[in-house]
């Protein structure tokens, strides 16, 4: 146990939490008393680094230059615990904070195979709360974390070509411009796991997923909450290779609550690319609930046993050809159309900034669906060639 307070000796081992880092051997514990520590910390060895009181011992860069404020880089096997710990870039360490060309908070680098947890952390930078720069294998688990008012609370993008497996449980995204941003460029597996967080006030999107090369995907969300965001889920596949699955989750109160976008498939990892939204609540969101644009040759994209209502769409299918199935939803009183067709330009149109009207049809199927009771329409056109029994027979309008 190695003990580190602003005093530094005799009150404590360590002045600098760096220093007790260098002076650490690989799995000692360094125990942090509260204070303001402003300095630039580099991991290279197993630690776990605990605040004596969660939240009161906070880490910030405030000096320019580039580093985040905690790097973990190594070329070796590691494993990293920070506990109770507040990591704050400010302002005045950026070269351009409104561009945000500004150091993360915390950062994964090195060709090493690392494996962070955080516990109760809260991070935060004009560029990204926590980040991967890594080549390596990483493994990365956020228990009751709070990453806010960032660029991306949490960063994964194409500078991080290492394998990945990330779990993000009871944890909270707030005021960032997106909360998870996921960028694959690469055929390295990645597995991301969400559960029961909350994305709040994201200007941008709780996750933007942004696949613009081949990727290795897959991405599944249990029982989170969407609330008060730009988008609430935002999936723009230019290229393939992603399954992606959320469950029991919902989405209030957002623009869009769901914007599926595709461009085109090149069938890697999972073999092209299915979406799936199971037993969750779209609500109340005032443009669009679910916004699909799914291509030929995907799995596309499946709506099963969900609530869609009092949004301004319910859901809204453009014109690129590919599978879109909906099965057992409810969707009422939306207050323009249950489920339009932006392949149709007039009526079923609508002044929005996604999405093009006219294109081709989907291949769309479904059945025992509850589309009742919204102010516009339920069905538009209603003279479409709709799947037999896509309306469940006693609730046809």
């Amino acid at each position: 146990l190695l003990t580190v307070c602003p005093q530094g000796p005799p009150a404590c081992d360590f002045a600098s939490i760096q220093e007790a880092v260098q002076a650490a051997e690989p799995g000692d514990l360094l125990w942090i008393y509260p204070g303001t520590y402003q300095e630039l910390i580099t991991i290279d060895k197993s630690l776990q680094l605990v605040a004596s009181q969660k939240g009161k011992v906070i880490v910030q860069r405030v000096k320019k230059g580039w580093g985040a404020a905690i790097t973990l880089q190594t070329e070796d096997e590691i494993t990293v615990v920070l506990d109770g710990l507040t990591v704050a870039v400010l302002p005045e360490a950026c070269e351009d904070p409104k561009r945000g060309f500004c150091p993360a908070g915390i950062v994964l680098a090195g060709e090493g195979a690392v494996t962070l947890i955080l516990n109760e952390v809260e991070a935060s930078s004009p560029s990204s709360g926590l980040g991967c720069y890594s080549s390596g294998r990483v493994e990365l688990v956020l228990n009751r974390v709070r990453l806010a008012a960032s660029g991306s609370g949490l960063h994964w993008g194409p500078s991080c070509s290492a394998a990945s497996t990330v779990e993000v449980r009871a944890s909270t995204f707030s005021g960032n411009i997106h909360g998870i941003t996921l960028g694959p460029s690469s055929r390295s597996p990645w597995s991301f796991l969400v559960s029961n967080t909350r994305f709040i006030g994201n200007r941008g999107a709780g996750v933007y997923l942004l696949v613009v090369e081949e990727a290795n995907l897959t991405l599944q969300i249990e029982g989170s909450e969407f609330l008060g965001n730009l988008n609430g889920l935002f999936a723009d596949f230019l290229k393939g290779g992603v399954y992606a699955e959320i469950r029991r989750s919902l989405f209030r109160a957002n623009d869009y609550g769901i914007r599926f976008g595709f461009t085109e498939s090149f069938g890697l990892g999972h073999k092209d690319i299915l979406t799936r939204l199971v037993d969750s609540q779209v609500s109340k969101n005032r443009v669009i609930g679910v916004a699909i644009s799914s291509p030929k040759g995907t799995r596309g994209m499946e709506l099963i046993n969900n609530e869609i209502q009092n949004n301004g769409t319910g859901v809204r299918i453009y014109g690129t050809g590919g599978r879109v199935a909906l099965y057992t939803n409810s969707i009422e009183h939306n207050q323009l159309w249950g489920v339009a067709l932006s392949i149709y330009r007039g009526e079923c149109s609508q002044k929005e900034v996604f999405g093009l009207v006219g294109g081709e049809d989907p291949e769309l199927e479904g059945a025992d669906n509850i589309i009742r009771n919204n102010e516009k329409g339920d069905l538009c056109p209603e003279d479409y060639d709709w799947p037999p029994g896509f309306v469940k027979a006693s609730e046809s309008p």
